[in-house]
């Protein structure tokens, strides 16, 4: 799930690898997930943050899919907030 908030955007707010990142999606139960550089950075079905080749964050999980985990829909309000 790619989310409007570039990889510049991060780093200006201050996110650093391996930072905590709390995510709100729609109604969905908030999660927190760790800001990596790829996929491998985590264990097969944790949830993971990257910049994506496009510069913008995306939201995932390792071997599994995020918009469904959370029932996200396009154009839902996703925040997402250092710990």
């Amino acid at each position: 799930m790619q989310v409007n908030i570039t990889g510049k955007q991060a780093k200006d707010a201050g996110w650093e690898i391996n930072d905590k990142i709390r995510i709100e999606v729609g109604t969905a139960t908030p999660l927190v997930a760790p800001f990596v550089h790829t996929y491998g950075d985590v264990p097969d079905g944790d949830p993971l943050i990257f910049q994506a080749s496009t510069d913008f964050l995306e939201i995932s999980i390792n071997m599994g899919n995020m918009a469904e985990f959370l029932g996200a829909e396009i154009g839902a309000q996703v925040t997402l907030t250092k710990e």
